[in-house]
């Protein structure tokens, strides 16, 4: 805040505020999910396709999970908790409208994942994934093999941002910092003398 935006240089940012006022289609067409040079993992959306490289932990991390919107409480309970949410009344203050799902105790989310079945699985350790959204939102079905020109210009895209990225500023872990040395709370401990 109250930095002059020049002095970021060359920015791939694009501005939404078009689209969020009026409504209009957003002008972003991709969106990078995540480039990760120390567990060497990767991820991209164009339009409707999505590539997936790389994973964590070997793999240990690697499932689908339930659609949280899916999750039924037997009650208003979801729609109850959208409506009075921060966000809801910051929406209201702002005078839009909010949309809560329906009344069924749902989040009525739109996407239904079907079990998966016997489909071209993904195996992002061995090779990219590459899935369309439009038609499996679920990320089930590798399209990788039949659609190799569109999993090529994705992949040069996470290359070019790689090309860009900062290096992690990860630092080694200091054992000052163990709860346990300060009554059990995650606290300040650079500047503690004992």
């Amino acid at each position: 805040a109250g930095g002059d935006p020049s002095d970021l240089g060359d920015i791939d940012g694009i501005s939404q505020l078009k689209a969020l006022r009026r409504g209009s289609e957003a002008p972003r067409k991709e969106l990078l999910i995540n480039i990760d040079p120390v567990d060497n993992v990767s991820a991209i959306i164009e339009g409707h396709f999505k590539v997936v490289s790389g994973v964590v932990s070997g793999g240990a991390l690697d499932n689908w999970f339930q659609v949280p919107g899916n999750v039924r409480w037997g009650s208003d309970r979801a729609r109850r908790e959208c409506e009075t949410s921060v966000v809801a009344q910051a929406l209201r203050n702002a005078g839009h409208g909010v949309a809560c799902g329906s009344g069924d105790g749902s989040y009525a989310t739109p996407i239904k994942c079907d079990e998966r079945g016997p489909r071209n699985p993904c195996a992002p350790a061995a090779a990219p994934c590459l899935f369309d959204l439009s038609k499996d939102p679920c990320e089930y079905n590798n399209i990788a093999e039949e659609h190799p020109e569109v999993l090529r210009r994705l992949i040069g895209k996470l290359e070019a941002y790689r090309a860009t990225s900062m290096p992690p500023g990860n630092l080694p872990l200091d054992p000052r910092a163990d709860p346990a040395l300060h009554n059990h709370v995650w606290a300040a401990w650079g500047d503690v003398s004992k």
